[in-house]
Formats: C-alpha cells, structure tokens, sequence
C-alpha cells in the first residue's frame, strides 16, 4: 500500500556535499543574469533617448531647442556603444573585459555627476542672477533631463558594481577550477 497523505510544507535542507565551487557556480549564474537584465533596460532607454532625440532635431516641437547641439546625440551614442560592449562581456564571461567596462563606468558616473553638479550650480546661479521672468514655464525639459539622469545613475552604479563582483566571481572561479586539474 501507499500512503496517500499530501505533503503541506516544503523544507529546503542544505547539502554538505556542495562545493565551494558549485555553490560559486550558481553566484556567478545569478549575478549575470540580474546584470544582463539590468544592462538590457539601459540599452533599450538608450535607444529610446536615440529615438525622442533624433526626432527632436527632426521635428520642431516644444523641446526641440533643448537639443540642437550634437552633444546628446554623441553621448547618446556613446552610451550605447558602452551598454553594447557591457553585454558582450557579461554575456561571453570576459573577466577582463568586465572589469574595463567597470572601470570606464566609475569614470563616467563621476565624470557625469560632477558635469551635472556643475551644470545646476550654474543654473542656480543663473536664475538668481537674471530673474526675468517668474513663471515656470522653461522648467519641464530640464526637470524631464534630470529625472532620467538620475534613474540612469542609479541603473549604472548598480551595473558597475555587479560588472565588478562578477568579475571577481570569475577570478575566483579561474582559481577552483586550477586547483582542481
């Protein structure tokens, strides 16, 4: 006979027979996947910002004299190239190649900040220096500017951080793996 009783809970029970080297396996699994999602998302609000701003130089709407310089466009493309090379390297294991787009994405989010920080510093003083005018009606481009300058910072940080643990990740991986031959 069989017992027919139904099982309520699930346990999970950890096996001692794991190695340090599987459970590493499964470290290295989930980072790249988190960080290829999140590399994924700024790729395609790249391309997006490619779009409204390619239009914005077509189109003479009201936040088209917020970009008729070619410097959007440049750092726009910048980006992509950058997020393109991110996805690269995570999706192949390029430890190296990890660790270079890191280190080009701490540079750019610092780089980044400080030319905004600058940038608002000037504003301010700007503003309080002409006070022409008291309604608001210039500030939705620059608030709409800033908002997803934010959100990509945060996206990036969070990137170059992950871009870093899983190239030690690798690192540490290469070495369990000489160990073991």
């Amino acid at each position: 006979m069989t017992d027919n009783k139904p099982v309520h809970t699930m346990h999970m029970i950890e096996d001692p027979n794991l190695t340090n080297s599987s459970s590493t396996h499964v470290k290295i699994n989930r980072t790249r996947k988190i960080l290829l999602v999140l590399l994924s998302i700024l790729f395609a609000f790249n391309l997006l910002y490619l779009i409204f701003i390619v239009h914005a130089y077509i189109d003479n709407s009201w936040f088209s004299h917020y970009f008729k310089n070619n410097y959007e466009l440049l750092w726009t493309l910048a980006c992509i190239v950058y997020n393109a090379f991110g996805l690269l390297t995570t999706y192949q294991y390029f430890r190296k190649g990890l660790r270079v787009f890191a280190w080009i994405g701490t540079i750019s989010l610092i780089s980044s900040i400080m030319m905004i920080g600058i940038i608002c510093i000037i504003a301010f003083y700007t503003k309080e220096q002409v006070k022409t005018r008291d309604d608001n009606d210039d500030i939705i481009g620059p608030l709409i500017f800033i908002l997803i300058f934010i959100l990509t910072s945060i996206m990036l940080f969070i990137i170059v951080l992950l871009s870093f643990k899983l190239s030690n990740l690798l690192y540490k991986n290469r070495n369990t793996m000489i160990r073991t031959l």
